[in-house]
């Protein structure tokens, strides 16, 4: 037996809503023949648990759901709504609990014009019942109102104020959660796509993006290290071992750059095997930076891949001096350090 999983939040509930409108249905039906109503007051209630028995099918397996909300709701309100206003013969406060029930239920779960029409209709039709039963009562057959019981009224009301307060407040916390869910998805989403959008995902260090956004809003009126490292042979790398080896010695060499720097640096991939860090401290701290990286880049092993070398160029940026002239700078350095036998980092005095 092959069934979707109702993925989608607003079918789910709507499986839920039917389920316990039938419930609904099989507690009036009950409470009809155990009051001695007459049968006639469970038509409405055995339409509804045919609907409901078919809807819920299809619900299940996922299947006409928009169908299945359209013919529901359209019945309540053009079919049972009036005939339940002509068997009670007036407005009572169960009837509008029902009526505003349903109005939030096709509001939550109904969408565009569908949602417009229902709601209109909904309004429309408890209008004109209540002006006809205000103005003209003789449209509603006494024959109605005299199937009735009013001897247990009291208990009939009792079952339908507990029914309404029952699914209110079920769909009440249902849709309450629902938003808080959504909500709480929502703001994680949004976090992770602003994390996406200033980090490189693979070595979860900052992108180009973030660095050239940091630069350009810099307000400080120090100067600042700018370090350009790149991967020695890492084609060879890529070529010998594989890209995903590849990715592993990028990782490697992100984490010990972001362990090096620590929160005076930031370490950001520029692009392929390139990393461009920045060090925005005193003199003396971007020395000891400085010379901490060298150290620490300068051999380090990745396990299947063996001894993995990198070379760099680094240069002091003044106050209001251009970054792409100085990231020039420190590139010529970089190609100076890989013409002169690599596993180095050229410091610019």
């Amino acid at each position: 037996m092959k069934h979707l999983k109702l993925n989608d939040l607003d079918d789910r509930l709507f499986l839920e809503i039917l389920l316990m409108t039938g419930f609904a249905a099989l507690l009036n039906i009950m409470s009809n023949i155990l009051l001695g109503y007459a049968m006639s007051l469970n038509v409405k209630w055995l339409v509804m648990l045919l609907i409901i028995s078919l809807a819920s099918k299809d619900a299940y397996q996922h299947k006409r759901i928009n169908m299945w909300k359209n013919i529901t709701f359209g019945v309540v309100i053009y079919i049972l709504i009036p005939l339940a206003y002509f068997e009670i013969g007036n407005m009572s406060f169960i009837h509008l609990s029902y009526a505003f029930l349903l109005t939030v239920i096709i509001g939550f779960l109904t969408k565009g014009y569908t949602r417009w029409i229902l709601i209109v209709s909904h309004i429309w039709i408890n209008f004109v019942l209540y002006m006809l039963q205000t103005f003209s009562p003789e449209v509603f057959p006494a024959v109605f109102r005299q199937t009735i019981n009013e001897e247990y009224a009291f208990i009939d009301i009792a079952v339908q104020l507990l029914v309404v307060l029952v699914m209110s407040g079920y769909l009440t916390m249902r849709f309450s959660n629902v938003w808080r869910q959504a909500h709480k998805e929502l703001n994680e989403k949004n976090k992770k796509l602003e994390w996406l959008a200033n980090h490189d995902e693979l070595t979860e260090v900052h992108n180009r993006r973030y660095l050239l956004n940091y630069i350009e809003n810099r307000s400080s009126d120090s100067d600042y290290r700018l370090i350009i490292i790149d991967i020695d042979d890492f084609k060879n790398v890529n070529d010998q071992f594989g890209h995903s080896k590849g990715d592993e010695v990028l990782k490697h060499l992100a984490k010990k750059l972001k362990g090096a720097t620590g929160e005076d640096g930031i370490v950001t991939r520029f692009g392929g095997d390139e990393f461009v860090i920045l060090i925005d401290t005193d003199d003396q701290r971007r020395a000891d930076l400085s010379s901490t990286l060298a150290s620490e880049i300068k051999n380090f092993e990745v396990d299947g891949v063996g001894s993995i070398t990198v070379s760099g160029g680094s240069v002091l940026v003044q106050p209001n001096e251009d970054f792409s002239l100085k990231l020039g700078e420190a590139d010529k350095l970089l190609y100076w350090a890989k013409k002169h036998g690599k596993k180095q980092l050229n410091i610019e005095s």
